[in-house]
């Protein structure tokens, strides 16, 4: 008697390779090499309907498709992209899907997203420089929203805070982890502002750009802020826990401007305060291995 596990595995291994595809659908095409007398036997089974095999493996197909431009809803300035393009969005979908080998997400809308977003940006239809930055800025939230699903943060940036401890020097400041910082060659401002609306084929300005994206919120969507060189070059510097000295130091700025730009992302929870003791701790395991 056959195995029940072995027959759906193989199951699943014809829905996604092209060659045995083509021999269940005809026989007299050849079959890969390699299988066990127990496959070859399951796979001749399905072989004996080619019809019923055709029509599942187009309804699990097409499915793929589907929900890959579903997935795209999660990135606004992507779909929008490729919506307002004269390409076959069909056609395009089920292309994705063979490149990623048929791969079925499930429910991880995220990882499908991303993977679209990135097999978008390979085409030459898409080639554009502006069009590519847009992939970049989605893709680096796609990362974002996949990393907080993983792990959340400790605390959200609308539960943060605020600067209460800006008064006290030998504070640490670190960039809340439900953000991310995102750089583009172009100033996509207006496409950001409009989503769903923006013309893609409307110049926009070469300049380089600064985007802070995160979520302020499991349940709430993303936010843009576009941040000045100065203000950019701060958040970076916050990548790693540091002091309103140590910034200001390694940026060349006065501790003024760097306690300015702190206080203003702080109120939004974008910036949380560390105690020094917090720091040492974190530090604590490496220090210890760097002296044995």
């Amino acid at each position: 008697m056959t195995d029940a596990r072995h027959v759906w595995d193989t199951w699943r291994r014809i829905l996604r390779d092209d060659q045995l595809v083509a021999h269940v659908l005809d026989p007299a095409h050849p079959r890969p090499d390699g299988q066990d007398r127990e496959t070859l036997a399951i796979i001749a089974d399905y072989a004996r309907t080619p019809d019923q095999s055709a029509t599942n493996i187009g309804m699990y197909r097409r499915g793929l498709a589907r929900n890959a431009l579903g997935a795209l809803a999660l990135v606004p300035l992507s779909r929008h992209l490729l919506f307002m393009t004269d390409l076959d969005l069909d056609r395009v979908a089920d292309e994705f899907a063979q490149s990623v080998g048929y791969v079925d997400y499930g429910p991880n809308f995220w990882k499908a997203a991303g993977a679209f977003i990135a097999h978008l940006a390979t085409r030459p239809d898409f080639a554009a420089a502006p069009w590519q930055d847009v992939f970049a800025i989605d893709l680096a939230t796609v990362a974002l929203a996949r990393r907080l699903g993983e792990a959340p943060p400790p605390i959200w940036p609308a539960a943060a805070p605020g600067s209460a401890a800006l008064g006290r020097p030998a504070t640490h400041w670190s960039l809340a982890g439900a953000a991310t910082l995102v750089e583009t060659a172009h100033d996509l401002a207006a496409w950001i502002e409009n989503p769903e609306s923006f013309d893609p084929d409307e110049p926009v300005a070469a300049t380089s750009s600064h985007w802070l994206v995160y979520f302020p919120a499991a349940e709430l969507p993303r936010h843009y802020v576009q941040l000045s060189e100065c203000a950019a070059a701060v958040v970076a510097g916050c990548a790693r826990p540091a002091t309103i000295e140590q910034l200001a130091r390694s940026l060349s700025l006065d501790t003024e401007r760097v306690a300015a730009i702190l206080e203003s992302f702080a109120g939004s929870g974008l910036m949380l305060p560390i105690a020094t003791e917090q720091v040492v701790q974190s530090l604590a395991p490496g220090l210890a291995d760097a002296q044995a």
